[in-house]
């Protein structure tokens, strides 16, 4: 249902809006996103498949290596504020 220009539906969705789409999980509300259609009037829509938005972190750090220049073992600190599967490449 969607704002159709009547006071009873003021505050829903207006015509050509993307909607958004949450779940709660633990307590969190988190974002899902996915192949979503803008809203339009009296028609039916199907949402095949939503993912769920990861934040990337804005704040991170990385540490000089460790001895430098290289010996066979170094030390590469780094850190981000949230747990996350972290992927790091040395060229």
């Amino acid at each position: 249902m969607g704002n159709d220009g009547y006071e009873i539906t003021q505050g829903y969705i207006k015509e050509g809006s993307k909607p958004q789409f949450k779940i709660l999980r633990n307590g969190e509300l988190i974002n899902l996103d996915g192949d979503i259609p803008s809203w339009s009037n009296n028609e039916i829509f199907v949402i095949n498949n939503l993912n769920t938005m990861i934040a990337l972190p804005t704040d991170f750090s990385l540490d000089r290596a460790y001895p430098n220049p290289f010996n066979p073992t170094t030390t590469l600190s780094f850190a981000i504020p949230i747990d996350r599967e972290v992927f790091l490449s040395v060229y």
